[in-house]
């Protein structure tokens, strides 16, 4: 189900408007898959919404620190893709989400049988830069 949670964010939810609004409402949901669909849909707001001010992701950093330890299991995976996420934003937002996982420490997600791995944050927002300062000729300008 968590598979069609992802699809349905990254392909439908995400796209219409009120995004935000959504996102505020389903990641104050007990139900595990509403809530990892909320932090999915601001992870999408974080690569694609160029006029939310760093301030906004500021306070989500703050959110996911606070609250991941006792989140559900698939929505502690979303929540540290929006950490990663705000870290590929720009380098002032890098530096607050690489901070940010530092505190958080690694994240355990059960991924039953699958073989899948939650991605450790820091590196996964180093290759993140990598690939964007290779693609623009190495260049430390705006994300």
């Amino acid at each position: 189900v968590y598979v069609l949670v992802d699809v349905f964010v990254g392909s439908l939810a995400s796209r219409v408007s009120g995004v935000r609004e959504r996102a505020d409402r389903w990641t104050s949901s007990d139900r595990d898959w509403t809530s990892q669909a909320g932090w999915d849909l601001y992870a999408q707001l974080a690569l694609k919404d160029g006029e939310l001010d760093d301030a906004f992701f500021l306070g989500l950093l703050e959110r996911i620190e606070a609250g991941i330890d006792g989140a559900g299991n698939r929505t502690r995976h979303s929540m540290n893709g929006c950490v990663i996420a705000i870290g590929s934003r720009n380098e002032a937002l890098r530096a607050a989400a690489e901070a940010s996982a530092g505190r958080i420490g690694v994240v355990t997600v059960d991924h039953g049988g699958t073989g899948c791995e939650t991605p450790a944050a820091i590196p996964y927002i180093q290759r993140t830069w990598d690939r964007k300062l290779a693609k623009i000729g190495g260049s430390r300008g705006v994300a």
